[in-house]
Order: C-alpha cells, then sequence, then structure tokens
C-alpha cells in the first residue's frame, strides 16, 4: 500500500470517527430531551418489542413502568406513546399548534391497480389513497384537516347526540337478543351491533339483516384492517422505497395486501354516497350526517367535486371510528388470552 493509500484510509477512517462521535452525541442530546422508555436494541431500537398484535395492552403496560408519557425508537424514528386522558390533552389539546399533524404511513397511500407491462411502467408507478389515507385520522393538518373536523363537530353537537339514543336503545336490544340466543357467536354480534348504530347514524340507512350490503362492507373491511398490519411498523411503513418493489420481493407483503384491499375500502366510501343520491332523488332519505352535509350542496358548483370528496372522507372517519373499535378489541382479547 502506497503512501497515497495509506492517506486516503487514514481520512477516510477519520472522517468514520467523526461522524460516529457526532451521531452518538446527537443521539444523546435528543434522549435527553425526550420521555423515558425501555432499553432500545442498537440501530433497530424497539422493533422487537412491539408485538404484531394487541398493541394497546403492551403500551400500557409500558405507561405502567415508565409514566404517562413513554418513548420508543424504530430505526432511528422515535414514537411517543401517550397512557392518560391528562398527558393526551396536554399535548394534543393544549398544545395543537405543535403536535396537530400526522405521521407517514406509506401502507395507507397504496394504489390497487398495479399491472406493469414493462419495466419502464413498473419505475412511473402512481400511488393513490386505499381509501382512507384523506381521513381525518391520516389527513396531514392543513386545510382539508379543519374542513372535515369543523363539519363532524358541528353535526355531533350535544342536542344531536340526544336525537341518536333511540337508535342505540333499539340496536342494543337486538345485541342482547343475539347473544341470549348464540353466545357462542359474541364477535359477530358485537360487529353487527356497532356497525348498525354508525351505518344508520352516518348514512340513515337501517340494518334488518345480516345479508345487508353494507354490512357486508364493514364486515370485510374490519377484516382487512385486521391484516393490515401494525400501522406506523410495517416494513413499507419503516423503508418506504418497498411499496415501488414487486410482490415477490422480500418485505412487500403489506403493500401487496393493501393494493389488493383498494376495492373494498373504495366500495365503502362511494357506496353509500351512490345510495343516499338515489334516496334523495326520491324524497326518502332518512336523517344522517351524510344527509345534513349533502342537501345544500350545488353538485354543479365549482368545487363541488372537491367538496363531495371531503364529505365522502368524513363520513367513512365515523364508521371506521365505529365499527372498527370490535376489530381493535377483538386482538386486544387474544392477546390476553
Amino acid at each position: 500500500m502506497g503512501p497515497s493509500a495509506s492517506t486516503t484510509t487514514t481520512a477516510l477512517l477519520s472522517i468514520t470517527a467523526i461522524a460516529l462521535v457526532a451521531w452518538k452525541a446527537r443521539l444523546s442530546k435528543e434522549r435527553r430531551r425526550l420521555p423515558p422508555g425501555p432499553p432500545a436494541d442498537p440501530l433497530i431500537g424497539h422493533i422487537r418489542l412491539i408485538p404484531p398484535e394487541g398493541q394497546d395492552i403492551f403500551f400500557y403496560e409500558l405507561g405502567k413502568k415508565y409514566g404517562d408519557v413513554v418513548q420508543l425508537r424504530i430505526l432511528g424514528q422515535s414514537m411517543i406513546i401517550l397512557n392518560s386522558v391528562e398527558a393526551a390533552i396536554d399535548l394534543l389539546d393544549k398544545r395543537s399548534a405543535i403536535y396537530s399533524d400526522r405521521p407517514d404511513l406509506p401502507i395507507f397511500e397504496l394504489q390497487v391497480t398495479v399491472s406493469p407491462q414493462s419495466i419502464a411502467q413498473f419505475i412511473h408507478f402512481s400511488f393513490d389513497s386505499l381509501g382512507i389515507a384523506d381521513t381525518l385520522v391520516f389527513e396531514k393538518y392543513g386545510k382539508e384537516f379543519r374542513h372535515q373536523r369543523r363539519m363532524i363537530q358541528q353535526y355531533f353537537t350535544n342536542n344531536k347526540r340526544a336525537e341518536h339514543h333511540p337508535i342505540q336503545t333499539r340496536e342494543a336490544r337486538v345485541l342482547s337478543e343475539k347473544l341470549l340466543s348464540a353466545p357462542e357467536d359474541w364477535f359477530n354480534s358485537l360487529v353487527r351491533f356497532t356497525t348498525a348504530v354508525i351505518i344508520e347514524i352516518g348514512y340513515g340507512h337501517q340494518i334488518t339483516s345480516d345479508e345487508d350490503p353494507y354490512l357486508k362492507i364493514a364486515e370485510e373491511c374490519c377484516h382487512i384492517a385486521k391484516f393490515l398490519g401494525p400501522p406506523g411498523a410495517t416494513p413499507v411503513d419503516l423503508f418506504p422505497f418497498l411499496r415501488y418493489f414487486p410482490s415477490w420481493f422480500p418485505g412487500t407483503h403489506y403493500a401487496t395486501f393493501a393494493r389488493n384491499s383498494y376495492a373494498a375500502y373504495r366500495k365503502l366510501r362511494e357506496y353509500p354516497y351512490e345510495q343516499m343520491l338515489k334516496q334523495m332523488g326520491k324524497g326518502a332519505a332518512r336523517p344522517s350526517f351524510l344527509l345534513s352535509q349533502l342537501e345544500g350542496l350545488d353538485q354543479k358548483a365549482p368545487d363541488a367535486a372537491a367538496t363531495i370528496n371531503l364529505v365522502q372522507a368524513a363520513s367513512t372517519i365515523l364508521f371506521v371510528a365505529g365499527a372498527d373499535t370490535v376489530g381493535q378489541n377483538s386482538q386486544r382479547e387474544q392477546y390476553t388470552e
């Protein structure tokens, strides 16, 4: 090895050493500012600790040991866990100007129709929403987020919630009858109960049969949500470039599953809207969140398409926040058994 090669090697080693020291100093500084958390593995952080199911119970147990605010790291990215109402209000309400945004979740931004006929087409993939990426839960903080939030807040007032009690009471009686007649089918009975309540409040449709198309759409979406992987912790979320790779490539399972599930979520978004337009045309539309947003809408206005998209997104998240809660609870049951 000549003098020049030796000098180059020494320089590279020096730069590497300086970079490692700077990285360690930055990491140490960040740790001093962040909440406590369990010991982490080098580089990968806490990824091995987070279970594929029952994350809520896992986070709750962490809270009992480390406090109301816990920090986890996944491949250099921090995840903050809030384990009390007080902590959530303090950070998400009182400091909402800082913490109102949403993280990037690539798994919810994948398009279903991916059938490249050539390498050029493969490189120029276009990725659309799974059907819920622009809803209130996933939408970045901005004009659309505030518009959806305002629609929901203005509809679900204290007086309006009181109007929903008869719906809840009727469906609770149906649930009781089903639990008594078929206790082993408790999970499906709960899905039907929560779905029936939120579907009627959101879309004005009363579910009267287990074969109801609204119920079938809801069941399919609940099933899909269960297998989309832990939000923010799938390989595609951790390595977003994986969404550009074909289905046979290692680590792309969840991306492929999301693309194949696109049609179900689009149906959840569009079918109730189409049915509402038909009912409005007949003068038979029943009171609901969706009807309240469409009654005064001029379908021919220049911004009508954008407004309709926001209305569809807002009504979709009502279902996701209501009916899919049962799916999350079923995961908790499996985790604690």
